[in-house]
């Protein structure tokens, strides 16, 4: 498994403060409640269409989650 990212910790926290579940988080997010899950446990990275949804309704930049997707493997 991978390493939790500084984005994966910051969403973490953020819910916590909000006091959100995860199905709310989902829901603020419109995702699975699985997806945010696997974001929360560092298991999955969003999508590019997912971190602009972060990062607009949940103030946590992008630059964040680390590498962005869609450079992964690219090499």
């Amino acid at each position: 498994m991978k390493a939790p990212t500084q984005g994966c910790r910051a969403l973490r926290l953020h819910k916590i403060a909000l006091g959100l579940s995860d199905e709310s988080l989902a829901d603020v997010l419109e995702v699975d409640p699985k997806t945010v899950s696997r974001w929360l446990r560092g298991s999955t990275t969003p999508r590019c269409s997912d971190l602009a949804r972060i990062e607009e309704r949940m103030g946590i930049s992008a630059r964040s989650w680390g590498e962005p997707p869609w450079t992964s493997g690219s090499r």
